[in-house]
């Protein structure tokens, strides 16, 4: 399947094992076979440091509590995607409201977002929609130490807020 198929179904569902397969993939392409967590791992850091973004990396899937980066950090990685060729079709690939691991959450919102969630950890980054201004906007909400449902609560709020305020004339 084209690779951008392959990204919508693994992000639809968040499967951590497609992300890990396609890292150890990315790895062995750009650092030599095999592919392995650790490559992919290094080839994440090092895109994102050639744009200027601190990115700790052990894994591709972001399962690793060792990961680090700020939200800073993926608001601006996500500009440098919409800027790209393929930031529209990665944009495509993320769930919107109310579908996907976001089933539950921002229906009737124009965001196209990636959820990531661990034990009292909690994220979400994506693109939401500003009418007024007749673009996306990018963001990214990062949170630890909370209850997982708490901090939904907050991020789908955010996100909300963020879009009802770009309406408003």
């Amino acid at each position: 399947d084209p690779l951008h198929e392959i990204m919508r179904r693994m992000n639809l569902v968040s499967s951590n094992f497609r992300a890990e397969v396609l890292g150890k993939m990315l790895g062995g392409e750009r650092l030599g076979m095999p592919g392995s967590i650790a490559k992919g791992a290094r080839v994440i850091e090092t895109f994102a440091a050639a744009r200027g973004v601190r990115v700790r990396a052990f894994d591709a899937s972001g399962l690793s509590y060792d990961n680090r980066v700020s939200a800073e950090g993926v608001v601006h990685m996500l500009q440098v995607a919409e800027r790209a060729p393929w930031g529209e079709v990665l944009r495509g690939t993320l769930p919107a409201g109310g579908e996907g691991t976001l089933q539950d959450r921002l229906a009737h919102v124009t965001v196209r977002a990636k959820t990531g969630t661990l034990i009292e950890v909690s994220a979400l980054s994506g693109w939401v929609w500003l009418e007024r201004e007749d673009a996306w906007a990018a963001f990214s909400i990062l949170s630890s130490g909370m209850n997982t449902d708490q901090a939904k609560s907050i991020e789908d709020r955010i996100v909300r807020r963020v879009a009802a305020d770009a309406t408003q004339r």
